[in-house]
């Protein structure tokens, strides 16, 4: 799956650049629990604090911190994301 795929999964408007999709923003590097380099966010816009982020490469839900840094979601933010269909479809292309 491409990141450009992710972006359109996680955006309903993608914004388009004589045809191409510009859908990245790096961010500091972080290393997932599952060992890879996290360095970007697929989306239209800059993460904020909160934001949900997903592991390309393993499909752990993180959140976004003040500082961008990643953190693992709490219980309650888990509960709430459950039922999310986007990030469900996110997911499962991804594991």
């Amino acid at each position: 799956m491409t990141p450009e795929l992710i972006a359109s999964i996680l955006s309903e408007d993608i914004h388009q650049n004589n045809g191409l999709e510009e859908a990245i923003t790096l961010t500091n590097p972080q290393i997932c629990k599952c060992g890879r380099t996290l360095n970007a966010h697929a989306g239209n816009t800059i993460p904020e604090t909160g934001d949900v982020s997903v592991c390309y490469y393993c499909g752990r839900i993180m959140i976004y911190n003040e500082n961008l840094s990643l953190r693992e979601p709490t219980e309650a933010e888990l509960s709430e994301l459950q039922d999310n269909e986007r990030l469900l479809s996110l997911k499962n292309c991804l594991i």
